[in-house]
């Protein structure tokens, strides 16, 4: 559970987790969080990894996609994904194996050290270069440089080229950043805010509307963008938007 789930080793250590245990078996002792983070996750990850090396050894080619993202506590984290095909019983099923996820903290040269740890991960698997298909990463100079002048060919991420695009698009028309920087603020407001959303609530309800909410984006994606400016744009809601006063105590 704990690693299916992804679940903290504390998780064997709360109330309601013991009290589960106990009537579904209440002879069994469960091990403490110290137990699980020593020695059984330890066992089970080198049970796994032996089954993925037999695995990787006899897959014939594999992709490889890298991802460099940062956690809500602001760590940096870098992953290395293998993808291929298994038709070892000619069922053609596609796997993914996540090799490995480290915390990244580039020195100097970002771009070589995102190198340094993809050789280091492929070695420390057994993959040879003849199995190597291809690497899928980001298009930032950092992944380019990277993947540069390598033995192994490497594009970058479609979804993420877009992205740029569009970005690109976006912050060349000043017009546009204006507009979606009010957007932000109004569905940031509503998000923040419990008399607002009561104010909209009531407003749907009596309109006989669907009741919902205003999609807040994410700027790293512009399908996010997207959604929240749809939902902004209904035409029933903007109607409401103009029929309200424009004083703040109108919301608040």
């Amino acid at each position: 559970m704990i690693a299916k789930d992804q679940l903290p080793f504390h998780h064997v250590e709360k109330q309601g987790f013991k009290n589960l245990v106990k009537f579904l078996e209440p002879r069994y002792t469960i091990p403490d969080r110290t137990t699980f983070s020593r020695n059984i996750i330890p066992k089970l990850y080198l049970k796994v990894s032996q089954k993925i090396c037999e695995i990787i050894k006899n897959m014939e080619f594999a992709s490889f996609t890298t991802d460099l993202w940062s956690s809500n506590n602001n760590t940096d984290y870098l992953s290395l994904t293998c993808h291929f095909i298994d038709n070892s019983d000619n069922n053609f099923i596609r796997e993914n194996i996540l090799l490995e996820v480290i915390p990244f903290k580039p020195m100097y040269h970002l771009g070589e050290d995102i190198y340094t740890f993809t050789i280091e991960t492929l070695e420390k698997w057994g993959i040879k270069e003849k199995q190597i298909h291809v690497f899928l990463r980001y298009n930032t100079p950092n992944m380019v440089k990277a993947f540069s002048n390598r033995d192994f060919f490497s594009f970058g991420c479609f979804s993420h080229s877009l992205q740029l695009v569009i970005t690109d698009v976006l912050w060349k028309q000043k017009n546009h950043e204006e507009l979606l920087k009010k957007v932000r603020q109004i569905v940031g407001h509503f998000k923040h805010s419990i008399s607002a959303n009561k104010l909209l609530n009531n407003y749907q309800k009596q309109e006989k509307l669907p009741e919902r909410i205003f999609i807040q984006d994410v700027t790293t994606r512009w399908n996010s963008t997207y959604l929240m400016i749809t939902r902004f744009l209904e035409k029933k809601v903007c109607h409401w938007f103009s029929s309200l006063h424009t004083s703040e105590s109108k919301f608040d």
